[in-house]
């Protein structure tokens, strides 16, 4: 499907910011004793921010571009080493996709997912602390609408059973900064989701999403 320059731009800033903050956390791993600093601790915490989602293909043009939605949820920081930490997390993600072909057509699809992230952290500090992350996501479609026209002229209904798979299945791409507040600590990061699925069973699109998120981390 063809999407023009600018719906790109969301993609390309979001992906040079990971890549900015990625090199920060390995520059300070490379720079540690090898004797190390003590293993963080367990740390619990919430989630929120926004999104961009829309879907990529190329056996047909709709003139896809993005779906503003919101992420929300629950996560865990289980330390594997003073640098390494597992993130499981439990979300309710806004996804979808935006067409101005023909008429406006908003496709709105809301998930359940369970990102599974391996964080690599720099060195534990009370000051800004940089990390990138990386892992799965698997997710549950609950809800699908369709809405059609602007609006007086807007309808909604829900979208056709089986129309789209119900699982869907990603890879994600995370970096950010933790900042403390006190015992808790402010993490501020940006992520990139790569659909590994097609959307439906007709269909090769797959899911792109770039989300802007904010979370509050207490350890335990």
């Amino acid at each position: 499907m063809g999407q023009n320059r600018r719906t790109r731009r969301p993609v390309l800033t979001g992906l040079l910011l990971l890549a900015a903050l990625a090199g920060l956390p390995m520059r300070a791993a490379l720079g540690q004793d090898r004797a190390g600093p003590p293993r963080r601790p367990v740390a619990i915490g919430v989630i929120t921010g926004a999104s961009l989602a829309t879907v990529a293909a190329r056996d047909y043009d709709l003139r896809l571009t993005y779906r503003r939605g919101r992420a929300a949820g629950v996560f865990a920081l289980l330390p594997l080493s003073s640098m390494v930490t597992l993130e499981p997390a439990l979300l309710y993600a806004q996804k979808g996709f935006y067409s101005n072909w023909a008429s406006a057509l908003t496709s709105a699809q809301d998930y359940v997912q369970l990102p599974l992230l391996l964080r690599l952290h720099a060195a534990p500090s009370h000051r800004i602390a940089p990390f990138v992350a990386a892992g799965p996501a698997v997710a549950y479609l609950t809800r699908c609408q369709l809405s059609t026209g602007a609006g007086a002229f807007r309808g909604r209904q829900s979208c056709a059973p089986n129309a789209y798979h119900r699982l869907d299945v990603g890879a994600i791409a995370d970096g950010g900064v933790a900042l403390p507040l006190g015992r808790p600590r402010l993490a501020l990061r940006a992520r990139y989701e790569w659909g590994l699925r097609s959307i439906a069973p007709e269909a090769t699109g797959r899911r792109r999403t770039l989300s802007y998120l904010a979370g509050l981390e207490w350890p335990l």
